[in-house]
């Protein structure tokens, strides 16, 4: 019976360490996870700034539309510029997002994991 105490006790021991292992990766996926969000909202940020100056350049480009051929074409470029920018943030806005979704499966998963494990060595220790 002592050593049936002195197994079960042994196996809590080694069942917190884990748990709090287990709980520190969260944490720092959290963590990782919140900083990605961050990244997110920059890139949001950035992308509202790009399409309001995208706005204004169409506005421009019909006012300049009686003006020099040359100075249309400038503005035509400086568009497509920031169009394939807006593209590009766009698409690594959309990556952040999946990138955050992922780690999150990912650390939940893992936890569950260690969570199961304790508890069948648990389940097993008590059957001994």
């Amino acid at each position: 019976n002592e050593s049936l105490h002195k197994k079960i006790k042994v196996v809590e021991e080694s069942a917190a360490k884990e748990i709090e292992g287990a709980e520190k990766v969260v944490k720092l996926e959290r963590s990782q996870v919140s900083d990605l969000s961050k990244k997110l909202d920059e890139f949001i940020d950035k992308n509202q700034k790009l399409e309001k100056k995208n706005q204004e350049l169409e506005i421009a480009t019909r006012i300049a539309a009686s003006s020099k051929e040359s100075e249309i074409m400038s503005m035509v470029t400086e568009k497509q510029i920031l169009e394939e920018e807006n593209k590009n943030l766009r698409s690594a806005v959309s990556s952040i997002g999946a990138s955050a979704a992922e780690k999150h499966a990912s650390s939940t998963k893992e936890f569950t994991k260690h969570l199961e494990l304790l508890s069948a060595r648990n389940q097993q220790l008590l059957d001994e």
